[in-house]
This record gives structure tokens, C-alpha cells and sequence, in this order.
């Protein structure tokens, strides 16, 4: 028989573990600043905002915060899109519609693309996926480029293909790994690179 002996210290006023107080410092931080961006974190250039919202975000807040971004730098060009409408995220005068999203690389040597819906009436993806040099690749897929590309495989966010098969409405997920990101770019986004300023030329292009 082995008796694990495991000892611990009580505070007897607080009758619980007393706390490593650099690890309950960090906690503490940690939660203050936790999803939290300032304006001084939209000024960074993108590459630094890429590393910030890493470090200071949630995986479910990087495509909010990456919008957040776009519609700031692009505010003569972009317009929020009222979830109401079920538009994507971002419009330039009510006639192109774009849905955003940003992706690090995974541990499993791919870029997740999350929450895409089919059923909503949009033009463009805007892609930005940051390899595990934190170096970014942009793109802009049209709608149908993505989702009807037979190079992915898609299965529900939510839910098996039984429970979904009645539902019209399903928000699905795929993935591009990394040794084919330079194809998928090449064949399908409509920019003439992969930088920040090719997007920005491209937007710009847009005489809407």
C-alpha cells in the first residue's frame, strides 16, 4: 500500500491554502488586463497589434479584435455590419461586405478558420494567418472561393452531422495547413501579395 502524504498550510482566519503571492500577482494581472486593448494598442503598427492582442486576448476575442482594428484604420472605407443584419463584420457603403478572421498556428501545423457561415449574404474573407514566427500572410478569398473549395474539408462548429442535417443555419470550421497556405493564397485571394499593404491597395482600389 502506498499513503500519499500530501502537507499543506492554512491561514486558520481564512481556513484555506495561503497562495504563492508571485503566481497570485500574476493571476491578478492576468485578469486586469485580460481582453483589454487601449487606444495606444490600435496606434501599434499591425504587426506589433498581431503580437498584442496574442498576448492580451482570448482565442474567441482575436477576429473581434483584428475587426476592431481594420474598421479603425479603415474608417474612411469600413463600416461595422450590425449582427442583426447577418452580413459578416465589416461593409464599405452598403455594397461590399467583408467577414474577417485571424489565425496563429496550431499545434497541429494548421490555421483554424472558424465560425463561417454560408448562409449569409457576403463578398470577401479577409484572412490573416500568423505563423509560428508570429510573421503575417494576408489575404481576401471571394465568399465562394473558400467555402466551395474542394482543397478543405468543413464539419459544424456545434453539434453532429445528424443533429445539424434539418438546420440550414450551421456555422462550420476548416482548416489550411501550413505546407499548402502559399497555394491556397496563390489560387484563390485576389490581392497581388501577401502584406498589410497589399490589403490596404486593394481596399483602396475599392471606388464604392
Amino acid at each position: 500500500m502506498v499513503i500519499l502524504n500530501y502537507s499543506f498550510i492554512f491561514d486558520e482566519t481564512k481556513k484555506h491554502n495561503i497562495m504563492n503571492e508571485e503566481l497570485l500577482k500574476e493571476a491578478i494581472k492576468k485578469r486586469e488586463t485580460k481582453n483589454i486593448l487601449t487606444d495606444v494598442d490600435f496606434d501599434l503598427p499591425i504587426e506589433d497589434f498581431i503580437l498584442r492582442i496574442y498576448i492580451n486576448c482570448d482565442p474567441s476575442k482575436y477576429g473581434e479584435a483584428f475587426q476592431s482594428y481594420l474598421n479603425k484604420d479603415f474608417s474612411f472605407k469600413f463600416k461595422n455590419v450590425p449582427r442583426v443584419f447577418e452580413r459578416a463584420d465589416l461593409h464599405i457603403n452598403c455594397e461590399k461586405y467583408f467577414e474577417v478572421k485571424i489565425s496563429y498556428l496550431n499545434k497541429n501545423g494548421g490555421y483554424s478558420v472558424t465560425h463561417t457561415r454560408e448562409w449569409q449574404n457576403f463578398d470577401f474573407f479577409i484572412l490573416c494567418f500568423v505563423d509560428g514566427d508570429f510573421n503575417s500572410s494576408f489575404c481576401c478569398v471571394p465568399k465562394d472561393y473558400l467555402l466551395k473549395n474542394e482543397n478543405l474539408t468543413f464539419s459544424s462548429m456545434n453539434g453532429t452531422k445528424k443533429s445539424n442535417s434539418e438546420n440550414n443555419n450551421v456555422s462550420k470550421r476548416t482548416s489550411v495547413k501550413l505546407e499548402n497556405t502559399d497555394s491556397f493564397i496563390k489560387e484563390n485571394s485576389v490581392l497581388e501579395g501577401t502584406t498589410y499593404d497589399d490589403l490596404k491597395n486593394f481596399i483602396y482600389s475599392l471606388s464604392l
